[in-house]
């Protein structure tokens, strides 16, 4: 059976407006439905977390290699609370330039920062069995990156997924 708008006729095919209609009705629908999860989550007082909803799934502020691979990572979209702060990241972004290190091996960490409505990168400190940093208060971290002397990119491999899943 073909969607119904309330009291008007059948979409048929081709009818170009009535379908950008119903898309319109589908994206809304689902923001809705992700809106629910989020409002759900945050009045119940829910830990730090990523609300895996809507379309991106459990693919939200997940941390990949650009491409082509460089020294740089992309933070998926979506949507996370911190200390009850909300973050919501509206598009795939692309991190600085991670500075590859110089004498030992680090572990650098990606975080989500509510308040400043973006995500940082925190860079480890060099050693020989180099430790990840601690996320900063009021961050949730997304991952850690392991990088080494002259390393020219980033690899799926070199990245552990650091984020909760809400839900």
């Amino acid at each position: 059976m073909p969607f119904e708008f309330p009291g008007a006729v059948p979409i048929e095919g081709g009818d170009d407006i009535a379908q950008s209609h119903l898309d319109w009705l589908i994206d809304f629908r689902n923001a809705l439905e992700l809106f629910q999860d989020f409002m759900a989550m945050y009045l119940n007082d829910a830990q730090d977390v990523c609300i895996p909803a809507g379309a991106e799934g459990i693919n939200v502020l997940k941390v990949v290699p650009d491409s082509p691979t460089s020294m740089e990572v992309s933070v998926t979209r979506g949507i996370c609370v911190v200390d009850r702060v909300p973050y919501a990241l509206l598009i795939d972004t692309l991190s600085p330039v991670i500075i590859a290190p110089v004498t030992n091996p680090r572990i650098d960490i990606i975080v989500a920062n509510p308040q400043g409505k973006t995500f940082d990168v925190i860079t480890g400190t060099e050693a020989g069995s180099p430790v990840a940093p601690t996320a900063p208060t009021g961050t949730l971290k997304l991952c850690e990156i392991d990088l080494i002397v002259s390393q020219t990119s980033i690899e799926v491999g070199d990245i552990t997924d650091s984020r909760t899943l809400g839900g």
